[in-house]
């Protein structure tokens, strides 16, 4: 609908549009057959997605900080999914002051992947019910356990004011083209 009203009443922004949706959808297309990318390149495809999926109609906020080195090898499609949850679950009834963090750090010899919102917060903290088979956060939980096997985790807890953080802890490593 956005784009329909940018093709008439704003040409040049549909095209500038149409051209970040091109650069989207060509990048998610590559990212998919890789099993791990740069910190630097995953900020920039979260940015593309985000601008992309949810340009500037959303009710909150979404802050990317990444406190790791460029080269620093990121497994791709984790972060975007979990951004992706928290939209759809986390901010469903937000409707001013919403907020959902994007950090990424290291820890030790571990970097930390969370995604932090203020949202409703998690109805439930089984594990039986938030990993369900097929669900996002199973189909996470899943592939950070092939990718890493022990060294890697998952968490989901509720946020201390509400909300919920969901965190995935991967080994620090440098992609070996940088090295």
């Amino acid at each position: 609908n956005n784009l329909t009203y940018l093709v008439t009443d704003q040409p040049e922004q549909a095209v500038e549009s149409l051209e970040v949706l091109a650069t989207f959808y060509r990048t998610l297309m590559q990212y998919v057959e890789l099993a791990h990318i740069s910190a630097n390149d995953e900020k920039a495809f979260l940015q593309q997605y985000i601008q992309t999926s949810l340009g500037d109609s959303h009710r909150f906020d979404i802050d990317l900080h990444f406190e790791v080195a460029n080269e620093t090898e990121l497994p791709t499609m984790i972060l975007q999914p979990l951004i992706e949850n928290s939209v759809e679950h986390g901010m469903a009834t937000v409707r001013e002051d919403g907020l959902i963090l994007v950090n990424v750090n290291s820890a030790g010899d571990n970097i930390i992947l969370s995604v932090e919102d203020n949202g409703q917060g998690l109805a439930t903290t089984n594990p039986d019910v938030i990993f369900q088979p097929g669900h996002a956060l199973f189909c996470i939980r899943e592939r950070v356990s092939l990718l890493y096997g022990d060294a890697g985790s998952m968490t989901v807890e509720s946020g201390a004011a509400g909300g919920a953080i969901v965190s995935v802890s991967i080994p620090n490593r440098i992609m070996a083209e940088a090295k």
